[in-house]
């Protein structure tokens, strides 16, 4: 379910909210891969299938991976009109929200991307004719890391149950200038 939601409380102010509730499931994966335990131990689920000898699971009906519960993203744009020259100040604006989501289809316990929430603050002097603009932003403002990619590491030497992850591109904290021209 996704509702998506603008109001203009006044002729230069723009709220946004966006949300999400997603229940995203497998149908039907009975043969589904285990992840890596310490030698000789199967992880909890899981089984040794007689005709392959692999360890697998059934995660019918498990959440799917990088699946959040609930994401929201609350966006406010204040414009300030600027009369005596030809351009307006924008005050942006933005705060995304995820619950946490479990990131790898084999249910590993350490794939959990925690919950978490971003904010991006933007500044931006723009001319009337929307020909020209400059903008300051900060992106990621409490640079807070997440992953983008997770997966398993399988260390058979030591058979451990080891997670590898790759960072966001937006992760960190970053801020920049933007200049805009429309011919």
């Amino acid at each position: 379910m996704e509702v998506d939601t603008v109001v203009k409380p006044t002729a230069n102010l723009q709220l946004t909210l966006n949300m999400a509730y997603i229940d995203a499931r497998f149908t039907n994966y009975p043969d589904a891969p285990c992840y890596a335990y310490p030698r000789g131990k199967t992880a909890p689920g899981c089984f040794i299938q007689a005709k392959t000898g692999q360890s697998i699971q059934d995660v019918s009906g498990q959440v799917m991976p990088n699946s959040p519960r609930f994401k929201a993203i609350l966006g406010a744009e204040q414009r300030i009109p600027l009369d005596s020259i030809p351009y307006d100040v924008m005050l942006n604006g933005s705060y995304s929200y995820q619950t946490s989501a479990q990131m790898l289809p084999d249910e590993n316990p350490q794939a959990i991307v925690p919950a978490f929430g971003l904010l991006n603050l933007s500044s931006t002097l723009a001319g009337k004719t929307g020909a020209y603009s400059v903008t300051l932003f900060c992106n990621n403002v409490f640079d807070h890391h997440y992953p983008s990619f997770v997966s398993d590491f399988w260390n058979n030497v030591w058979a451990a149950n080891v997670v590898v992850s790759q960072p966001a591109r937006d992760s960190v904290r970053y801020f920049g200038l933007r200049l805009n021209a429309r011919f």
